[in-house]
């Protein structure tokens, strides 16, 4: 249901956009890879399995209290400051692929914050 929910808002959005949502196989053509690109799991009608795309994102939310988020704005946890969380996990949301930079930046703040002496 989720699955289906996300494909009829997706192409809701794109509709209202003036845009029609076309197979990857229509709108480039690969004659040589295309027997492969078929049989991917992200070409199936269906969502991927969990772990398939490898960077699932949320979860732990950052926040401005912990009523409503996991983590405060420097990526530690409300009740257990001394532990960070600087894994995609902490997103609300981003782009569909490759959040490894912004991770890596994420933990290099976290990590600059948690060694400044007024948090030792």
């Amino acid at each position: 249901a989720m699955v289906a929910h996300m494909h009829a808002l997706m192409n809701e959005a794109v509709a209202l956009g003036g845009g029609e949502i076309q197979p990857l196989t229509d709108l480039v053509m690969m004659p040589l890879i295309e027997p492969i690109v078929g049989n991917m799991e992200a070409m199936k009608a269906g969502a991927p399995p969990p772990g398939y795309y490898v960077h699932e994102l949320g979860g732990a939310p950052m926040g401005n209290d912990e009523n409503h988020s996991v983590v405060d704005a420097w990526n530690r946890l409300w009740r257990c400051p001394n532990v960070l969380v600087v894994d995609g996990s902490c997103w609300t949301t981003s782009a569909w692929q490759s959040p490894t930079l912004t991770m890596m930046a994420i933990t290099r703040r976290a990590c600059q914050q948690a060694l400044r002496p007024e948090n030792a």
